[in-house]
C-alpha cells in the first residue's frame, strides 16, 4: 500500500471510529470539537417533561426531571506514519455526569390550578449508580443540600467517579426534595437503568479498520 494510501485509510478509521463514539458521548484528550453529548431522561420526552408531587399541606408543588449522561472518555492513540491519530479502545471508560431540574410552584390553593412561582426554597438534589441487581454500596454518589435556592434550576455534576466499560448494568437513581415546615416537605424521584458494556463500540472501532 502507497504512503498516501494508508493515510487515507487512517484518516477513514478515526472518522468511522469518532462518528460512532460521538453517538455515545465521548471526550478524548485531543480533541478539537466537543461531540454530542447523548443522555437518558426521566421521565422521558423533552425540556417539558417532569414528575410533579404535590406536598401534604397542599400549598407547595414540586415538578422535576433528572438527565444521565454516561460520558465515555477515552483517549488517542498514533497509528500509522503519517500523524493520523485513532481512539484507543483500552483507555475507555465512563465518567458520569447527573443534570437535575426542578421547578417549585407556591400558593394556597393547588392543585391542577397552580401556576405561581415564586421564592426561594430550601432544596437537596441527590443521586447514586448502583449495580443491578446487587446489595452493593452504590459506586458514585452526588449529595447537595443549598438553603434558599430559586424557585426553577438546571444544572449539571460529575458523579466524581469513573466507571469501568463492561462492569455490568446499574440503577440510577435520583431525587429531588423541596423541604419546608410539616406537610410543606415534598419528594420527587426516579430510577433510570444503564448499560455500562462498550462492547458494540468497541467492536465496531474494530471492524472499521
Amino acid at each position: 500500500m502507497t504512503a498516501p494510501s494508508r493515510l487515507r485509510l487512517a484518516l477513514l478509521t478515526t472518522a468511522a471510529a469518532t462518528a460512532l463514539l460521538a453517538a455515545a458521548g465521548t471526550s478524548a484528550g485531543t480533541a478539537t470539537a466537543a461531540p454530542p453529548d447523548p443522555y437518558t431522561q426521566d421521565p422521558s420526552g423533552g425540556d417539558k417533561s417532569m414528575r410533579s408531587v404535590l406536598s401534604e399541606d397542599g400549598h407547595q408543588r414540586l415538578e422535576g426531571q433528572f438527565r444521565f449522561h454516561p460520558g465515555l472518555v477515552y483517549k488517542n492513540k498514533p497509528q500509522g506514519e503519517w500523524g493520523a491519530e485513532t481512539m484507543d479502545p483500552a483507555t475507555m471508560a465512563y465518567a458520569p455526569r447527573f443534570e437535575f431540574a426542578y421547578k417549585v410552584y407556591s400558593g394556597r390553593l393547588l392543585g391542577k390550578q397552580l401556576t405561581t412561582q415564586k421564592g426561594k426554597h430550601d432544596v437537596t438534589l441527590d443521586a447514586e449508580i448502583v449495580p443491578e441487581g446487587d446489595r452493593r454500596a452504590p459506586v458514585a454518589q452526588f449529595h447537595e443540600a443549598r438553603a434558599g435556592r430559586h424557585h426553577t434550576l438546571r444544572e449539571t455534576h460529575a458523579a466524581g467517579k469513573r466507571i469501568a466499560c463492561d462492569s455490568g448494568k446499574y440503577q440510577v437513581r435520583w431525587a429531588v426534595t423541596r423541604t419546608g415546615p410539616a406537610g410543606g416537605t415534598v419528594t420527587v424521584r426516579g430510577t433510570l437503568h444503564w448499560d455500562a458494556s462498550c462492547t458494540q463500540l468497541r467492536d465496531a472501532l474494530q471492524g472499521a479498520r
